[in-house]
């Protein structure tokens, strides 16, 4: 009798769902930390809150989040599996909301970068927090599509506040943006722990109770067979002990470095700069469609982008993707640059005046290509190509690493402006796009279909 209950359960999918949407809060106030300095900076330079803002000042209010959030890593991968997934992940709701609050009242420049250097940090532990939660706590069937929340939340992110900074002042928006974290905080008390938390401490029972609640289950022996399979798997992931010989070997330096890349030509295409800087950019352009009405159509644009790479991830392959991706992110790039070259080197105003719709056009083409490929394979990649007994620190240094470079981008874009001007500082991102293609096409293997097994033979050859 107890045999066929094993054979007939079927897991509920409805608390894991809830338990990722509750997680996907934190994801979407990452979206909205990244996207607010677009409206944000040109309202407090149309209203003079803070003054005149040099150059200075709002390179580092917008940068200083990728700052944060390469700092935040180390500590947070310590924190997850020190004291747990779900007291990280509550955590991180307090100085979000604290946060957010400081940048509202904040009485000058430096206590503005201050606060955003603190969202920066909770922006940097949600990255690493929130997609190692949903992957322990969902089965098989749902975790590739639970764990897009992750990209798909910081989409709606980005989205709903170029939606709301459109029609609202900087402090309004600010306080919207509060108001979420607020409301994540208070569920996030409500999350289980993850049951592979929970057994890596042998916590047997609260791993059962745990992870009856995430499967639906009645009876303990419905999730037996699961908890074994953790406790196994936890068991010889101890038993690996990782030498700096073995690090550098090819089977585990070439998946390495393959992350790595990907993450260095994500941050390279300088899709930070163009999220951070979006209204600005229409509003120099001298485009006569409205600037924040120019930013939500990019961010309507930049969530559909994400919807369509999740559908074809697991159909088209992953390395297409990428190649795809980084073509249209290039062709985007140049489109850009050469519309600002004209513009500023004093071509036939009756040509530039023809051409006011390529910058939305441009930016249309270059996020959706982005999200098609660049904006999600490479994070399902660090899954997959990295062995598992190196997972922790591979991923721990592509993503370190991906933070680094959207700083370096993200701080230095204004100089790149100011030393190469507009139409070269997106040339420059253009032809790194097209590197990034001869790359992907060299070196990137397709994982489509294949086992983490088959994964690994790939790199033993």
């Amino acid at each position: 009798m107890e045999e066929f209950e094993r054979e007939v359960f079927i897991p509920s999918k409805k608390t894991q769902v809830l338990t990722s949407i509750v997680l996907g809060f934190a994801a979407y106030s990452v979206g909205t930390v990244v996207a607010w300095t677009a409206p944000a900076i040109p309202d407090l330079e149309a209203t003079e809150h803070f003054g005149v803002l040099t150059v200075s000042d709002k390179s580092w209010i917008a940068s200083i989040v990728t700052l944060a959030a390469l700092i935040a890593g180390p500590i947070t991968g310590f924190a997850i599996d020190k004291i747990g997934r779900r007291k990280t992940a509550i955590a991180i709701g307090y100085p979000f909301f604290v946060s957010w609050l400081m940048v509202a009242f904040a009485p000058n420049v430096p206590i503005l970068i201050f606060a955003r250097f603190a969202l920066g940090l909770c922006v940097g532990a949600s990255s690493l927090t929130v997609p190692v939660f949903i992957a322990e706590i969902t089965d098989e069937t749902v975790r590739g599509a639970l764990c897009n929340l992750f990209p798909l939340g910081i989409t709606f992110g980005i989205m709903n506040t170029y939606i709301f900074g459109s029609f609202m002042t900087w402090f309004q928006l600010t306080i919207v943006n509060a108001a979420v974290t607020f409301v994540y905080l208070v569920l996030a008390h409500k999350l289980p722990e993850s049951p592979v938390f929970l057994i890596s401490k042998g916590q047997y029972e609260k791993a059962r109770l745990s992870l009856k609640w995430l499967r639906g289950a009645m009876l303990s022996d419905q999730i037996e067979p699961e908890i074994q399979q953790l406790r196994r798997a936890i068991d010889e992931k101890r038993e690996v002990r990782l030498s700096a010989k073995e690090f550098f070997s090819p089977p585990v330096l070439k998946p390495n470095i393959i992350c790595v890349s990907l993450m260095f030509f994500q941050q390279m295409s300088g899709i930070n700069a163009v999220i951070f800087y979006t209204v600005e950019i229409f509003e120099t352009s001298g485009s006569n469609i409205n600037p924040n009405l120019s930013s939500v159509i990019v961010g309507l644009v930049l969530m559909i982008s994400v919807i369509i790479s999740i559908l074809l991830i697991d159909r088209a392959g992953r390395k297409i993707l990428l190649i795809v991706s980084d073509i249209g992110m290039s062709i985007a790039l140049f489109g850009l640059g050469l519309y600002f070259y004209l513009k500023d080197e004093g071509s036939d105003p009756s040509l530039v005046e023809s051409l006011t719709w390529l910058p939305l056009a441009s930016l249309m083409l270059f996020v959706t290509s982005f999200n098609f490929g660049f904006g999600t394979v490479p994070w399902l990649y660090n899954g997959e190509l990295l062995p598992s007994h190196v997972k922790g620190l591979g991923s721990g240094i592509a993503v370190a690493h991906n933070w680094l470079i959207a700083f370096l981008v993200t701080k230095s874009f204004e100089d790149f402006i100011f030393y190469m001007g507009k139409y070269g500082c997106y040339w420059m991102f253009s032809i790194v796009c097209a590197v990034g293609t001869v790359f992907c096409v060299l070196f990137v293997p397709e994982t489509k279909g294949k086992t983490l097994e088959e994964i690994q033979n790939i790199f033993r050859g």
